[in-house]
C-alpha cells in the first residue's frame, strides 16, 4: 500500500491495514483537538483572523504538497477533515472519499443521491459537471468522478473561504442551485472575504488566493508547491506585516492559546447528510 510510505506532520498517520475480505480496514494514528470545521464555526468571539488563516492554510499546503509528490489525490479535502492538533494541523481521510461518502438509488423518472452536509461545495467544476443519472449508484459516484490534483486545489480554496467567511459558499442554497451555479463557472460573492479593519490592503490578497484556486480551467489553478498557492500565502504574509503588528495575529499566539479558545464544542454531527432529488440532467 503506498500509504505505508507517507509520513508527515500535516498529514494524519497511517499505523495499518487489513485487507483480507469482507474484513476491510486502515488503522490510523489518533487525532487530538478539533476539526476545523468546529474551529471555524466557534461563535463570532472566536473569529479567525487573516492570520491565523495564513497559518493553517500553510500547514495545509505543506501536506497536501507532500501528499501529491507521492501520487496520492485526495478526492476529499474539506474542513471536516483537517484537525486542528496542538501545534499543527493534521489533514485526514485522504484518498478514502469512495468509502461510503455517497449513495445514491435511481427510479424511472427521478434519481436521489445523499451525500454529507456540504459536500458539493468542494467540488470543482469539472468533477461537478461528471454527475449524472442514472449512470452510477451507490459508492458508483465516487469511482466515476474525474478528481485530480487541480480538484484538490479547488477543494483547497473553499477550505480558504470557509476559513475567513465562517460558512461555506453557496450555504444555504438547494443542492440543484449549487450543482448548476458551480458547473457554470459561477463564484460565491467575496464581499465577506474581508481583511479586517487593521489590515484593508490585504482584502484583495485573501480574494486572489480564492479566485486563483477557483479558476474553472484546472491549468489555471496553482499547485501546492513553493511556487504555487504557498507564494501567493508568502505575500499576504508580507502585506499583513506591512499593515498590522499585532503580536495576537502571530503563528505561535494561534497554538498556544488556551484549550477553552483553540478548540471549540461539537456543534454537528460530521456524518450529517441529506438526501435530495434530482432530475436526470440532459
Amino acid at each position: 500500500m503506498i500509504y505505508k510510505k507517507v509520513r508527515h506532520e500535516n498529514l494524519e498517520l497511517f499505523m495499518g491495514s487489513c485487507m483480507n475480505p469482507p474484513h476491510l480496514a486502515i488503522v490510523n494514528g489518533f487525532c487530538r483537538g478539533h476539526s476545523l470545521y468546529n474551529y471555524i464555526r466557534g461563535g463570532k468571539s472566536n473569529h479567525v483572523t487573516v492570520n491565523q488563516a495564513k497559518v493553517i492554510a500553510q500547514h495545509i499546503v505543506q501536506g497536501m504538497g507532500y501528499l501529491h509528490s507521492k501520487g496520492i489525490i485526495h478526492k476529499d479535502l474539506k474542513s471536516k477533515n483537517i484537525f486542528v492538533d496542538g501545534k499543527r494541523v493534521v489533514i485526514t481521510d485522504f484518498g478514502l472519499v469512495g468509502l461510503h461518502a455517497v449513495s445514491g438509488s435511481s427510479g424511472s423518472r427521478k434519481s436521489k443521491l445523499s451525500i454529507p452536509d456540504g459536500w458539493l461545495c468542494y467540488l470543482a467544476p469539472e468533477v461537478i459537471r461528471a454527475i449524472r443519472f442514472p449512470a452510477f449508484h451507490g459508492d458508483d459516484v465516487i469511482s466515476t468522478l474525474p478528481y485530480t490534483k487541480k480538484s484538490d486545489v479547488y477543494a483547497f480554496g473553499t477550505v480558504w473561504y470557509e476559513l475567513l467567511a465562517g460558512a461555506w459558499p453557496f450555504e444555504g442554497c438547494p443542492a440543484e442551485s449549487v450543482i448548476w451555479q458551480v458547473s457554470h463557472g459561477k463564484k460565491q460573492n467575496l464581499s465577506q472575504l474581508q481583511g479586517g479593519k487593521d489590515v484593508k490592503t490585504t482584502t484583495q490578497q485573501v480574494r486572489d488566493i480564492v479566485m486563483a484556486a477557483w479558476s474553472y480551467d484546472p491549468d489555471q489553478r496553482p499547485d501546492f508547491s513553493d511556487a504555487g498557492i504557498m507564494e501567493l500565502l508568502k505575500r499576504l504574509q508580507v502585506q499583513i506585516l506591512r499593515g498590522n503588528s499585532d503580536p495576537s495575529l502571530s503563528s505561535s499566539a494561534l497554538f498556544h492559546m488556551r484549550p477553552s479558545q483553540r478548540y471549540h464544542p461539537l456543534l454537528s454531527p460530521i456524518s450529517n447528510s441529506k438526501t435530495f432529488t434530482l432530475d436526470p440532467f440532459p
